[in-house]
């Protein structure tokens, strides 16, 4: 081991005064510095130290205390960082003995490599008096070595392959032999990440045990198949695409969602080969759902239709409001008491954002009801649950789906404060009475007087 051999030494500063006579008769005084270098402190009559034989007896185990022989061992003033005396092997009890001449005391460090274990370097671990001997016992841990050989599906070499394990101890990259050799790998296990462009990642583990070699070979597969699907939508009563509409793509083996945006009408991305179910919607329309199958490398054309429902109410979210329940009321008033009818409706919460553009639309499910008629009901309500609102909520829409036997006359919703806010599709000087409700509406504002 290939130390500096950097001393510092003390030096002692003298004034020399001298009187010169010159050959024209003149007189002249010279005044300097004398610098003597000093080793050690400046020498006294009979302070003089002797130097002696000073040993360090360094013993060196594994980690289970057994001597490990053929060590070789290395020691250094800690100080200066000059080697002292000869490097020395440990015998079969593990023993190397270093002796160097010392005058003073010396701490010392302690450096010791052996084939089969890890480097041991120890610093300041002994101070020993001149003269004397010190022990110090040295706990070494074993190694091993590691080839990790990358191969495509084919078994050829895949150049660049990254090799990671998780704790960071390993980061190397296979060259065009597809391997990564590493030596003096301490003992355990190593879980290996292998990763490479175009190819899918995978993960490893292997284990180093004292003086073994791991050999695991790795094949990478090819990188998923990826294909593009194109979506557009239409209905019976709009020429070319739908604006605002949502695409919802889920994977059918899955059941992961893999992409959500609201566009104007069209969309095409790129999704890895396989089966897919996707959704179009809008609040005021019929959503249509299809499976599609997009194959590698290729573009696979779904429209889907659109079709308009019977009626929309609409009603606007304030600013701050936690929407806890939505509720619709439908018209009963073409029925007599005593009539059996299905109210059904699909509400639908739309996040819009800071321009006023739809983002995402919530779907708040279906509120249905199987309801009996009473002799002085007009209108009935029914309610859905929501629990929250989303940042960017705007609008709650109602729709009459198509197994409602009512048709929807207005939406709103209840907040969190218990007052009721964003009532929206009443005409002006209705008296609407159902399911506990009582609203007046007076010049389009609707009131809520009361509810059971």
């Amino acid at each position: 081991m290939l130390r500096g051999n950097l001393q510092r030494r003390p030096y002692n500063l003298k004034t020399l005064t001298t009187t010169c006579l010159m050959r024209n008769g003149n007189t002249v005084v010279l005044t300097g510095m004398l610098i003597i270098a000093m080793v050690g402190a400046p020498l006294m009559a009979g302070s003089a130290a002797a130097s002696q034989d000073t040993t360090a007896v360094i013993t060196v185990t594994d980690a289970d205390g057994n001597a490990i022989d053929g060590a070789n061992v290395e020691v250094f003033d800690a100080v200066s960082g000059n080697p002292l005396g000869s490097p020395a092997m440990t015998g079969t009890n593990g023993e190397a003995n270093v002796t160097w001449t010392a005058s003073n005391s010396t701490t010392i460090d302690v450096e010791v490599y052996h084939p089969d274990y890890q480097p041991l370097i120890k610093s300041g671990v002994l101070t020993v008096s001149a003269g004397d001997s010190e022990s110090y016992s040295a706990s070494m841990g074993l190694t091993g070595d590691i080839e990790v050989s990358v191969v495509d599906s084919a078994g050829n070499p895949i150049d660049g392959a990254n090799v990671d394990s998780n704790t960071g101890a390993i980061s190397e990259v296979t060259g065009s032999d597809g391997l990564v050799t590493l030596s003096d790998v301490p003992a355990g296990d190593y879980d290996l990440t292998v990763s490479a462009s175009d190819y899918s990642s995978t993960s490893t583990t292997v284990t180093v045990s004292d003086g073994s070699f791991a050999t695991p070979t790795v094949a990478l597969n090819g990188a998923t198949s990826k294909g593009s699907l194109a979506l557009s939508t239409s209905n019976a009563t709009i020429t070319g695409p739908s604006t605002d509409v949502q695409f919802t793509i889920t994977d059918s083996e899955s059941g992961e969602e893999v992409y959500q945006q609201v566009v104007n009408g069209r969309m095409n991305t790129e999704v890895p080969s396989g089966t897919y179910t996707v959704t179009a919607s809008r609040p005021d329309r019929q959503a249509t759902t299809r499976e599609v199958t997009v194959t590698d490398g290729e573009e696979t054309y779904q429209t889907l239709d659109l079709q308009t429902v019977e009626k929309t109410v609409t009603s606007t979210v304030s600013d701050g409001d936690v929407v806890d329940e939505v509720f619709a009321e439908v018209d009963l008033r073409d029925y007599s008491e005593g009539d059996n009818v299905t109210v059904s409706s699909d509400i639908t919460m739309v996040i819009e954002d800071d321009d006023g553009n739809p983002t995402e639309y919530v779907d708040l499910g279906s509120v249905e009801e199987d309801y009996e008629v009473g002799g002085a009901d007009d209108y009935h309500t029914v309610f859905q649950n929501v629990g929250g609102t989303p940042d960017g909520a705007d609008k709650i829409v109602a729709s009459t789906n198509s197994a409602s036997d009512v048709q929807i006359v207005s939406v709103g919703y209840l907040a969190g404060s218990g007052g009721v806010g964003g009532v929206g599709g009443y005409s002006s000087g209705e008296v609407l009475i159902g399911a506990g409700i009582v609203i007046l509406v007076i010049g389009g504002a609707a009131v809520v007087i009361a509810r059971d």
